[in-house]
């Protein structure tokens, strides 16, 4: 009986780039920026036809901040097309974003640089954006769902 070697998982910095397949038919990507574990930033433009190239990245303007298990990129899935790095260390995490818990309205936490904090303590909550948090399947969905306000590249 001949056994698979286990793949080994890619190492994720701030800053690569991925193309995330959207099609199992046709050759269509969407695009995201790895932040610091775990999240991602869906970028707002789609490639038909093929993948681009680190140098043909349009913007590294985000459209969505999101948290992700990010299995895909881990396991060689979506494919790595480069890294922009971010200009410093507080750039390289998303903005803060609000984390609501159904079962507890009262507790209003803010996530910052990956830690929890009481909103009392950051200071601010109402008008920050509520965290997004999905699976690969998920992220996909989110990017299918605006890729018709997105820049589409032949």
């Amino acid at each position: 009986m001949i056994q698979k070697k286990p793949r080994r998982r890619i190492r994720i910095n701030a800053g690569d780039v991925f193309a995330v397949p959207l099609s199992v038919d046709e050759l269509i990507f969407g695009y995201v920026r790895a932040y610091q574990d775990p999240d991602v930033a869906i970028l707002p433009f789609i490639s038909n036809g093929r993948m681009l190239g680190e140098h043909e990245i349009p913007t590294l303007e985000c459209h969505l901040h999101v948290a992700s298990l990010r299995v895909a990129m881990e396991r060689g899935e979506w494919p790595r097309i480069g890294r922009v790095p971010f200009e410093d260390e507080v750039s390289s995490w998303p903005p803060p974003r609000k984390q609501i818990i159904d079962f507890r309205p009262d507790v209003r936490l803010v996530i910052v640089q990956g830690r929890l904090v009481n909103s009392d303590l950051y200071g601010e909550w109402e008008n920050l954006p509520e965290i997004v948090r999905r699976d690969d399947d998920g992220l996909k969905q989110l990017i299918q769902d605006a890729k018709s306000g997105f820049l589409q590249m032949e």
